[in-house]
């Protein structure tokens, strides 16, 4: 028996289905560099931080490991010694971008329905989805993937705050 798709229905549909082109599209660009090397930018340095946090206990300087240091922020390191811990190595992070790729954009989704309508959600999802820089960025381990990933959730939840009856502090 076919039942009425309502256009609520259409739109979540929409939102699901551009977190999936998102996520193929984010494996494709990666898989064929999935083992590749860390060169010595932010994504090594990055990379090593969070190798020291999970190895050593604390945020480490990339080049001089025996030396604490505080010259990025903990939070994406802390991530990646996540990762590492729970992922492996290298390729194991990079498939932890693109599931962080795939959430930001049900996030994109969630925040555009939330506080435009059902419609802005499907296009907010779309629009990250296909993003040729969002797509690229999930290559390096860089912090942007993170970043844009937080943002978006502390949208939400300023989104679903904010449509409380009586929000508190």
């Amino acid at each position: 028996m076919l039942r009425y798709i309502s256009l609520r229905e259409r739109f979540l549909a929409a939102i699901f289905l551009s977190a999936l082109l998102g996520g193929i599209l984010r494996v494709v660009h990666v898989q064929p560099r999935i083992n590749e090397g860390l060169w010595r930018t932010d994504d090594y340095e990055y990379f090593e931080m969070g190798r020291l946090i999970r190895e050593e206990g604390y945020l480490g300087d990339p080049h001089r490991s025996w030396r604490p240091t505080a010259m990025r922020m903990p939070m994406y390191p802390a991530f990646l010694a996540l990762t590492q811990a729970v992922f492996g190595s290298v390729p194991g992070a990079r498939r932890a971008q693109i599931l962080l790729g795939v959430l930001a954009v049900l996030l994109a989704g969630a925040v555009g329905w939330r506080l435009h309508s059902p419609a802005a959600g499907a296009l907010a999802a779309f629009l990250l989805a296909v993003d040729p820089r969002q797509i690229e960025i999930t290559h390096w381990l860089f912090i942007e993937s993170f970043f844009g990933f937080t943002l978006l959730f502390l949208a939400w939840a300023l989104g679903r705050w904010s449509r409380e009856e009586s929000p508190e502090w």
